[in-house]
């Protein structure tokens, strides 16, 4: 449901950038949706990481999180130079630039769910708010 009101929102607002509040609402949608998606992938990551905690009694969490911050920020700063390409068209409000756009909106959309989605079908999903309690005598006790 975040993951559709994100990418919803996001063709909204290109349809019609300059469309003043449904413009800022679609923006407000898009910012709910993408940080819900976000949230999900978050909680989704700390369970992996109690998972793997408790099958193995080694922690993670350090180099885990801090891989996938840089991850994240280093996908933002080469997607942005990519979309840099397109901000000419964007402002012109052409179509095929709109039409794109809209694309990379749904690709991203799609490629989320099909990154977060295979534990929820394959029951390997998360521990919830399970605590990872290494085995006895493990380096992390």
């Amino acid at each position: 449901a975040f993951t559709a009101l994100a990418v919803l929102a996001g063709v909204v607002f290109l349809a019609a950038p300059h469309a003043g509040v449904l413009a800022l609402a679609a923006c407000l949608a898009h910012g709910v949706g993408f940080g819900g998606m976000m949230a999900l992938f978050w909680r989704e990551m700390g369970a992996a990481i109690r998972d793997h905690a408790l099958r193995t009694g080694v922690r993670t969490d350090m180099i885990s999180f801090a891989l996938l911050t840089a991850t994240i920020k280093l996908a933002g700063a080469l997607s942005g130079v990519g979309l840099a390409f397109l901000l000419d068209g964007f402002k012109a409000g052409t179509p095929t630039t709109m039409a794109a756009l809209a694309a990379i909106i749904a690709v991203g959309g799609l490629v989320f769910l099909l990154t977060i989605a295979p534990g929820y079908r394959f029951g390997i999903s998360s521990s919830g708010l399970r605590r990872a309690t290494p085995p006895p005598g493990s380096r992390t006790t």
